[in-house]
């Protein structure tokens, strides 16, 4: 899946922070899982197509996909984001 959400433009990069514990509830059943977390940097103008390839393509029925807005990085990555995924 990152590939094809890099081979899209959707992301400019993701980063696999490896296997981790997740506890929580689902269905009204408490569940524990091995995954994998993964942050994943595009623009806001990208993170709605990002989020609904995810949704579409991902196996679990409710994956997590949260946004969180940069409130301050260097220009220069700020436009490596931007050229990555596409924009001007």
């Amino acid at each position: 899946m990152i590939d094809t959400l890099l081979d899209k433009r959707l992301i400019a990069c993701a980063n696999m922070l490896g296997s981790v514990t997740s506890y929580y509830r689902w269905e009204g059943v408490r569940e524990k899982a091995s995954e994998v977390a993964v942050l994943m940097k595009t623009t806001t103008e990208m993170a709605e197509s990002t989020r609904a390839f995810i949704h579409q393509a991902h196996s679990y029925e409710c994956p997590c996909v949260v946004v969180w807005p940069i409130s301050d990085s260097s220009e220069e990555y700020l436009q490596w984001v931007n050229d990555e995924t596409g924009l001007p």
